[in-house]
C-alpha cells in the first residue's frame, strides 16, 4: 500500500474563450491541500462565479477524502478588462471627508492616490454574463488536469514519507 501525503500544490494557466472584441480571458487556477482532520474547502473566486464554487465543492468532494484544501482562481491582470473605479465608494469617501473639514473648521483637500488605494476603490468593469458562463465552463473543463497534477505531487510526498519510515 503507497502512502499519499496530505500536503499539496498544483498551478494550472488557461485561457478561456471570450466573445467580442477581446478573443480569450487567461486565468490561473491554483489548489493547495495541507493535513487535516476533515475535508475543508476554501475557494477565493472572482464575483459572480458563486454558482461555480458549488459546481467546484462538488468536484472535490469527489475526488479528495480529507485535507484543508485551498483553490485560487485569478484572472490575469494582462487580460483584464479596463479598469474602472467604484463611484460609491469614492463618492462616500469624499463627502465623509468634506463633512470632517467643514465640523472640525479644517482645511485641506483629500489625497486621490490614497482614495485610489482604498480596498474595492479599483475594480474591473463588469463582465458580462456571456464571458463569466464562459469562464466557469473553461474552469470546469481544466479541473481534473488540476486534480491530476495535486494527485502526482501527493504521491511524490507520500513516496518521500514512505522512503524516511521505512529507514528508521
Amino acid at each position: 500500500m503507497s502512502i499519499s501525503s496530505m500536503t499539496g500544490y498544483a498551478r494550472l494557466q488557461a485561457r478561456a474563450p471570450l466573445r467580442g472584441e477581446q478573443n480569450q480571458l487567461s486565468y490561473t487556477l491554483t489548489i493547495k491541500s495541507v493535513n487535516h482532520r476533515f475535508l475543508d474547502l476554501q475557494f477565493r473566486l472572482p464575483n459572480g462565479l458563486d454558482a461555480l464554487e458549488m459546481e467546484l465543492r462538488r468536484i472535490l468532494k469527489e475526488n479528495l477524502v480529507r485535507g484543508h484544501v485551498e483553490l485560487s482562481l485569478s484572472i490575469d491582470r494582462a487580460a483584464q478588462q479596463k479598469t474602472g473605479y467604484n463611484r460609491e465608494l469614492v463618492a462616500g469617501y469624499l463627502a465623509a471627508f468634506s463633512s470632517a473639514r467643514t465640523e472640525n473648521k479644517l482645511t485641506g483637500e483629500p489625497d486621490l492616490n490614497a482614495v485610489l488605494r482604498m480596498p474595492g476603490a479599483l475594480q474591473p468593469e463588469n463582465r458580462s454574463d456571456d464571458d463569466l458562463s464562459s469562464l466557469a465552463a473553461s474552469v470546469l473543463e481544466q479541473i481534473p488536469l488540476l486534480l491530476d497534477q495535486l494527485k502526482i505531487m501527493r504521491a511524490r510526498e507520500g513516496n518521500a514519507l514512505e522512503t524516511i519510515l521505512l529507514t528508521l
